[in-house]
């Protein structure tokens, strides 16, 4: 596997305004972390959906390593690699920002807005659910904050979050699950909307955490308060396995890379004027899914000698 070299023009501007195109104009309403409570039910006959404009968040199901969950403008969507129909969870349409799975677990975490002519307060602050997506319990900052990243350690003893209040942008963190919220003054890190991409804590241990930002891939040790420039680089995408194991992605190289230890190793995947926005990966680092910019999915098993595309431009095939 050999590292690229070759840089690339890419149309980063017109990548920075699909990130930062979900979001509410108006200033955010007053809202509670001390009455936590449940929107959704369960569908037994879901939604089809043949497509999606855009995503805010990538994971596997929990429980079927052939599923992904997509978390979507209009409902957390369930795609199905195998059959290729995707259907809507739950009965909430709303748009989900700072989707992720807690690792090792069935805990799925979002923020977001709620659906049109919906009464939920905007934004919805942190939810949580228990039963993939179908439920969700609202538990803090509704109405306060608006995350687009969320991250947790494995026995959910520590999730942090990067939110804004729309007047400022701050990474955020619980330790009881996502019902009491601190500010982390954190020191190092690019925190602007246009600056930040993509964070993560290390599973095991949440001292570690690393961060995609424009400038570069960030790492902290004390647990996201004190950040120091690991790579240089317009970094869009992260995703940790271990406390030294870290797979990212590049914007100017075009190139998906892991780093373990001291050593790095490249992925071979190009991309063109596309860019990775959400990756996830298996134990094995040789099997890592990828959604784009523009709304292509990419999945390899082999540590990128081919990729077998899932999605084509946000439309499931037919």
């Amino acid at each position: 596997m050999k590292t690229k070299k070759l840089l690339i023009a890419l149309g980063l501007a017109s990548l920075l305004t699909i990130v930062s195109a979900c979001g509410s104009d108006s200033q955010a309403r007053q809202g509670s972390e001390t009455d936590p409570y449940f929107i959704g039910e369960v569908v037994e006959d879901r939604e089809q959906t043949f497509s999606y404009s855009h995503i805010h968040g990538l994971s596997k199901h929990p429980e079927d390593n052939n599923k992904l969950l997509l978390a979507s403008h209009y409902g957390l969507i369930e795609y199905d690699k195998k059959t290729k129909e995707g259907y809507f969870v739950g009965s909430e349409r709303f748009d989900l920002m700072g989707y992720s799975v807690i690792p090792g677990t069935s805990i799925l975490m979002t923020s977001g807005h709620p659906g049109e002519g919906s009464k939920l307060p905007d934004p919805l602050g942190f939810l949580w659910s228990e039963d993939f997506g179908e439920t969700w319990e609202v538990r803090g900052l509704h109405g306060m904050i608006d995350f687009h990243g969320l991250t947790a350690t494995s026995d959910q003893s520590k999730i942090l979050g990067y939110g804004s209040d729309y007047n400022t942008d701050a990474v955020f963190v619980s330790y009881n699950q996502g019902y009491k919220w601190e500010v982390v003054k954190t020191k190092g890190l690019p925190l602007a909307h246009d600056e930040f991409f993509d964070f993560a804590l290390a599973p095991n241990n949440g001292d570690i955490a690393y961060a995609a930002t424009n400038q570069g891939l960030f790492y902290s040790n004390d647990g996201g308060v004190n950040w120091e420039k690991k790579l240089d680089g317009f970094m869009t995408a992260v995703y940790v396995i271990g406390e030294d194991e870290v797979i990212f992605y590049e914007a100017s190289q075009n190139g998906l890379f892991r780093i373990k230890g001291e050593e790095i190793f490249s992925y071979d995947l190009y991309l063109g004027s596309d860019a990775v926005l959400y990756l996830i990966a298996e134990e094995d680092p040789s099997e890592v899914t990828v959604a784009t910019f523009q709304n292509n999915i990419l999945t390899t098993s082999n540590h990128g000698e081919t990729w077998e595309t899932l999605v084509e431009e946000g439309n499931f095939p037919q």
